[in-house]
């Protein structure tokens, strides 16, 4: 998700800027389901290893680790359901340079979470793989 996150917050979002009013609906209406096909299932699957990892007993020292990363998890569900899908609500009506605006600049939040979950993942990973080779 991180890698996607990032592809739509520095490219697809702008992109929103250059569609022609005309066709601006359509192309919303598009990526609404597009997207949401593509995404669901892989932030389902998501939070579905993210509730499972929180509550295995057997996990090693860094607990911590694993309890930031289901915050960081719940904070992302909540800024897409409470900002993003509203926002992208407000633009099935018509094409308004403010709420593009607002999208790009509030999907940073989502951007730099999925982004410090993904380094954190990364460490945790790193961790278990230097405890099962000592």
């Amino acid at each position: 998700m991180t890698g996607l996150i990032w592809l739509v917050q520095v490219v697809h979002y702008p992109y929103f800027r250059f569609i022609g009013p005309d066709l601006f609906k359509d192309a919303q209406e598009f990526h609404m389901k597009s997207i949401t096909f593509i995404v669901l299932p892989i932030m389902i699957l998501e939070l579905g290893t993210g509730v499972w990892l929180f509550f295995q007993k057997s996990l090693p020292p860094e607990k911590n680790l694993y309890i930031v990363s289901f915050i960081l998890l719940i904070l992302i569900w909540g800024f897409t359901h409470f900002l993003s899908v509203p926002i992208h609500g407000k633009l099935t009506e018509a094409k308004n340079i403010e709420i593009i605006n607002k999208l790009v600049q509030t999907n940073w939040l989502r951007t730099i979470l999925w982004s410090i979950r993904s380094g954190i993942l990364g460490i945790i990973v790193w961790q278990i793989l230097r405890v099962k080779s000592l």
